[in-house]
């Protein structure tokens, strides 16, 4: 604790002459540049060596590196525009190019670790959920089987538009005992959920669900959900094979499912 305390007092006194009154300050101001400049960001990368780029103090711009890595993997929404960008290779990189030795490496160091044990087949929580009746449902009910979650909303266009694929991928895996489609819900109210499930075809091998909390839920934060709809792919025994799986519609999903279910 004291190194760390140590690492934030001398990132705030390498920082007083940006005119800011903290390094996070300093972080939005240059990514406001960075929008004014460039336009559309691409990539993290892209912005992380901005930063060198821009600070000259090799000790100042690594802490702001440090600084923006914690922001992503906290998911902080001040940086929105960022985190739909996040990907195990960016976050690897950014972790290499600042080095294990990295002096402002508790600022994101149990964050990062969290990430990596969640990346790499660790069990997922045993989610609480909501059925159509109000019901609570436990994730570890579908332990034997593999378990594709799509995460939505009614008012997301984006996740509507996606519904037909996912609706094809359920009829073509109907006869595979060993795998069920979980859709969670991030709707405002359990309502508004079912109204719009009033309208959708229903199917024997796609159990919808209601996560209260949304996007602030305990799921929305191990599942590293900063935008939907979001995908994810689970064996059995809820091990994470993807939390960042592929859409619907694609041959990777498919690929993904069948290593699943055959075990190959």
């Amino acid at each position: 604790m004291q190194r760390v305390v140590v690492i934030l007092w001398a990132g705030l006194a390498l920082l007083g002459s940006c005119q800011n009154d903290t390094p996070l300050s300093t972080l939005k101001e240059l990514d406001a540049q960075y929008q004014a400049e460039h336009g559309v960001l691409h990539s993290n990368r892209e912005f992380f060596d901005y930063l060198s780029q821009q600070i000259q103090d090799t000790v100042q711009a690594r802490f702001l590196q440090s600084l923006y890595l914690a922001a992503l993997l906290s998911q902080d929404e001040a940086f929105a525009a960022h985190l739909s960008l996040v990907s195990p290779e960016a976050i690897a990189s950014m972790d290499y190019h600042l080095g294990a030795d990295n002096p402002s490496r508790p600022l994101y160091e149990s964050q990062l670790d969290w990430y990596y044990q969640n990346r790499q087949g660790r069990q997922a929580i045993d989610l609480v959920v909501l059925d159509t009746a109000g019901r609570e449902v436990r994730l570890s009910t579908f332990d034997e089987k593999a378990v594709y979650i799509d995460t939505w909303a009614s008012w997301c266009a984006p996740c509507m538009e996606q519904l037909p694929y996912l609706q094809e991928l359920a009829q073509e895996y109907a006869k595979k005992e060993d795998f069920i489609i979980l859709t969670l819900s991030f709707d405002q109210s359990l309502e508004r959920w079912k109204k719009a499930l009033s309208v959708q075809q229903s199917f024997p091998n796609i159990v919808p669900l209601f996560v209260e909390g949304g996007m602030q839920s305990e799921y929305s934060q191990q599942f590293l959900i900063s935008s939907i709809p979001h995908y994810a792919l689970l064996g059995k025994g809820r091990a994470i094979v993807e939390i960042d799986a592929p859409k619907p519609g694609t041959a990777a999903i498919r690929k993904l499912i069948d290593e699943q279910i055959t075990g190959k």
